[in-house]
């Protein structure tokens, strides 16, 4: 896996995370996701459905608001991406990373993520 590879399945897999249609939601997700995917979270644990739920809830609590990507390192069949959670207003709240296992039909196996980060004090 490249981080070019890398990069666009996962900015396909943010753009699931914007205000759009569930519709749109689950079809980026069948495109991205591996059918066994396993989705870890600090509020969620399990399949799809779980990251659905997750995006629903996110959604809601930040209306219009959507991740934007810094920066991606790869090893083999795992990325590491560094993310920030940008307002409506542009203003970036918090930054995280996720750890990707990518199958090896390129499509999101596992996803972990770590967030928000905290400084070094």
């Amino acid at each position: 896996m490249t981080n070019l590879k890398a990069l666009n399945v996962y900015q396909r897999y943010v753009e699931a995370w914007k205000p759009i249609p569930d519709a749109q939601r689950e079809s980026i997700l069948s495109e991205v996701f591996d059918e066994n995917v396993e989705y870890l979270v600090p509020q969620y644990v399990g399949g799809t459905s779980a990251a659905i739920e997750d995006m629903e809830r996110f959604q809601k609590q930040y209306p219009g608001a959507h991740f934007d990507i810094e920066n991606v390192s790869t090893h083999h069949e795992v990325a590491l991406f560094k993310w920030v959670l940008i307002l409506p207003d542009g203003k970036v709240t918090v930054k995280g990373h996720d750890c990707i296992r990518f199958s090896p039909a390129g499509k999101i196996a596992s996803l972990l993520t770590f967030g928000p980060a905290s400084p070094k004090s």
